[in-house]
């Protein structure tokens, strides 16, 4: 076949873009209630185009092994060569101790041959997910991962690995982390528990991964160290194209010294940010220095205060970016902010008119004071700065005593036309007898916005029975329930009304499970009514 194939079709590039495109046209059609896996859809074709001939061979290999959810399948390349065995020991963790687990292992040790196998599929992983799962094979991975190291000729294991997330917790899991590592990565997703020296995360990532873009890391360490910063510090001086940080510490966000905001404000490439400000060293000289000169190329910005000072300061912040260049920003407040407070943040968003997703979130610690106050309510004209942002898509408003009038749903179903995600779920609301966002309220969302996908509201609405139908549209909605305060006691009525907004509606949520069983159930039952009746009248 090779002879009658033009010689450009022989291009490497040209023959993976031939794979791409049969993947991609393969999974056309696919509804999303369709039982068949798109990812199996992609295997199987992708192996029926590698197969076709020996110039399609490696392309479609490419494809197949560039993207791993688990170590296993690089294991199973030594099928046929050496036999693995399955056995049984002690599962890791004190959550799994004395329990029995299965363990993967290689019966001898692989020679060069082998090796050469091994390495014609591992040089084609580009990106892993490497964490915990719960078949038959729980834990499998890093016991596996560790024997391949111990007997790998003194090269890297994945060469080419440019993406990698990092979902083992256990500090005893956290050496296997650098055998991963490697100058070629430049995206990196890291979750480690108290347990685990952050340092020597950060000692690791500077050492052996020069080129890391993205970085996400998830430190569950509540008090990081002096030498924490340090390494932190030359860490972020040694990626020159770092364009995206962000940084979690157990439930609020990892804060950053003073000397190296400055130093990531004049980062060029920077484009995402993800932090909390040291609410101990905020100075107004920081402040002053913020100009449009610094994240000239700053997209995505989230942060988080935990004081007056540090809110004053993320405001300046926002002001000093270059106006119209955010198109996602994001405020986390740890402690509780005044009305007029979050009114000035809105004010500040509204400079960047080209924001597509705006949140505004208070965490536990802060609204376990706020709902002491029955007087702290946000009232919703501090929010009114934000209807100028007219190109918003996401809008999100969690754990906020805020009161939203129905003139107010109308103006902002008028002026977010193309709003998609909406989130209105307040902490506590059971003790103040309110509601943000209630399911009589979609009927005004519906009317205005076409183009709503998903929405996150308070579940506690009663419907009268008097109540009249709404509108149909045939657009599909994701509706996502905070079920925990819930006084609804006929899930039939609701799932009525919903399935006339939205009738291929989609419900999930969370705090009562009984009663979300229910109203699914009835939701599927209006579902299939509705089919039969569109049978029917055609």
């Amino acid at each position: 076949m090779l002879s009658n194939m033009h010689r450009c079709l022989l291009i490497p590039e040209v023959l993976m873009e031939i794979g791409e495109f049969l993947a991609e046209k393969e999974t056309e059609g696919l509804g999303e209630e369709s039982d068949i896996n798109v990812n199996e859809v992609d295997a199987r074709s992708v192996l029926a185009f590698s197969l076709t001939c020996r110039a399609f061979c490696g392309p479609g290999l490419d494809i197949l092994w560039r993207h791993l959810e688990d170590i296993r399948p690089l294991a199973f390349a030594f099928a046929g060569k050496i036999d693995l065995i399955l056995a049984k020991g002690d599962g890791p963790g004190e959550e799994n101790e004395g329990q029995e687990c299965v363990k993967l292992s290689l019966t001898r040790v692989p020679g060069p041959s082998e090796w050469g196998i091994f390495h014609s599929y591992s040089r084609r992983v580009k990106r892993l997910s490497f964490g915990p799962d719960f078949g038959p094979l729980y834990n499998t991975s890093p016991s596996l991962l560790a024997e391949l190291a111990a007997y790998h000729p003194p090269e890297f294991l994945l060469p080419n690995l440019s993406c990698l997330a990092w979902y083992y917790t256990a500090a005893a899991h956290f050496p296997l982390l650098s055998l991963l590592v490697s100058p070629a990565l430049t995206s990196i997703t890291v979750m480690i528990d108290q347990d685990v020296n952050a340092t020597k995360l950060w000692d690791i990532l500077r050492l052996s991964a020069p080129a890391l873009q993205d970085v996400s890391v998830s430190i569950y360490e509540l008090t990081p160290s002096s030498t924490t910063y340090d390494s932190f510090s030359q860490a972020i001086r040694s990626w020159p194209n770092l364009s995206s940080l962000q940084l979690e510490e157990s439930s609020e966000l990892f804060p950053i010294p003073n000397d190296d905001l400055v130093y990531l404000a004049q980062c060029a490439k920077l484009r995402e940010l993800r932090f909390a400000i040291h609410s101990n060293s905020i100075t107004s000289n920081i402040g002053s220095s913020l100009s449009n000169s610094h994240f000239q190329s700053l997209k995505h910005l989230n942060v988080q205060v935990k004081c007056p000072a540090t809110l004053d300061f993320a405001i300046r912040m926002v002001k000093s970016i270059r106006p119209g260049n955010l198109t996602s920003l994001g405020l986390e407040s740890a402690y509780p902010c005044p009305s007029s407070c979050f009114k000035e943040f809105m004010e500040a968003a509204t400079i960047h008119r080209n924001l597509t997703s705006l949140s505004l979130r208070m965490t536990f610690e802060s609204h376990d004071v706020t709902r002491r106050n029955p007087n702290s309510y946000v009232v919703a004209e501090t929010i009114a700065p934000a209807l100028k942002l007219t190109v918003l898509e996401n809008f999100s408003l969690f754990g906020i005593p805020l009161h939203l009038t129905r003139d107010m749903l109308e103006k902002m179903a008028q002026s977010w036309p193309h709003i998609k995600s909406l989130t209105c779920c307040e902490w506590g609301a059971e003790e103040r007898n309110s509601t943000l966002l209630s399911l009589t309220d979609l009927e005004v969302l519906a009317a205005g916005c076409q183009h709503l996908r998903d929405v996150w509201i308070t579940y506690k609405t009663v419907f009268p029975e008097d109540r009249r139908l709404p509108i149909r549209r045939t657009s599909d909605l994701e509706l996502h329930l905070d079920m925990r305060y819930s006084r609804i006691d006929e899930p039939m009525k609701t799932a009525v009304y919903l399935t006339n907004l939205f009738p291929r509606i989609k419900v999930s949520g969370f705090g009562s499970p009984d009663l979300l069983g229910r109203l699914q159930s009835a939701i599927e039952l209006m579902k299939e009514v509705r089919s039969q009746e569109r049978q029917y009248c055609a």
